[in-house]
């Protein structure tokens, strides 16, 4: 199970028609409308990091009015050990991430598909710690 918070912002005025857009996506368990420095805030849980990434890269990314997108995936700490410093290489730059095993595969997963590929200037994108 993949859970993440989509943090979506969008152009003015076209907030209300992203909004019912992106609360039809399958995948996508909740959205509200927020203020702040982002629009739209939605709920994505789905079984695979293959779904996840169609549902982020491909669905709510190809919404006419979507300017960006800032990706939180929700992590389950088990003890000590569960949680591993790694690098990951992401548009040819290694970032430093915290992972569990699944957020490995999927940036394997976002890697093979360059065509969905975001922009990681900040690295916060998919939960990313940024560059150290």
């Amino acid at each position: 199970m993949v859970s993440a918070y989509s943090l979506i912002s969008t152009e003015p005025g076209k907030t209300a028609e992203v909004f019912q857009k992106v609360k039809s996506i399958e995948g996508v368990k909740k959205a509200e409308c927020v203020t702040g420095p982002y629009d739209i805030v939605a709920r994505v849980e789905v079984d695979s990091p293959e779904k996840f990434t169609k549902v982020v890269f491909g669905d709510i990314r190809s919404i006419a009015g979507v300017t960006s997108t800032t990706t939180l995936i929700v992590t389950e700490l088990y003890g000590e050990n569960a949680v591993q410093k790694r690098r990951v290489k992401i548009g040819g730059k290694m970032i430093p991430i915290t992972r569990l095993v699944n957020v490995e595969k999927l940036f394997k997963l976002l890697d093979k598909y360059a065509r969905f590929r975001p922009s990681f200037g900040s690295a916060s994108t998919l939960g990313a710690r940024g560059a150290r």
